[in-house]
């Protein structure tokens, strides 16, 4: 042991030492690396990738011959959605799934839209 006594600052200074480092914990991790290898940063907490809602409205609709039947389909496909008519904006099905809005609507109304199914155009919004 050694004969140093310790002042009171000293006794401060290891005090905030102590607590930095148990802040230290709360920083932000790391940022992961990109790759096929870090299939955690590519896929979200469900297990599903970015594009699976996509996929899924694809294939919801896929065989609806009319705008207006979308809404079945999606009910039949267990896929919750809301029907908008607002003036200015043309009439769309609205499917918000984990943080992301998706819209479905016919496709003159729509400008780049992620997949066309014959009149049909499905989009992520954002």
């Amino acid at each position: 042991m050694s004969n140093e006594r310790m002042t009171l600052s000293d006794l401060r200074d290891a005090a905030n030492d102590a607590r930095a480092e148990t802040y230290a914990l709360d920083a932000p991790a790391p940022a992961r690396p990109s790759g096929p290898n870090n299939l955690l940063q590519e896929r979200g907490p469900l297990g599903e990738g970015p594009d699976d809602m996509l996929t899924k409205l694809k294939a919801a609709v896929g065989g609806i011959s009319s705008f207006m039947n979308v809404g079945k389909a999606l009910k039949k496909a267990g896929i919750k959605y809301d029907f908008s008519t607002e003036s200015p904006m043309p009439p769309m099905y609205l499917v918000v799934e984990r943080g992301h809005k998706y819209a479905i609507l016919n496709q003159k109304h729509a400008d780049k839209p992620d997949f066309v199914v014959g009149d049909i155009a499905i989009g992520k919004l954002g």
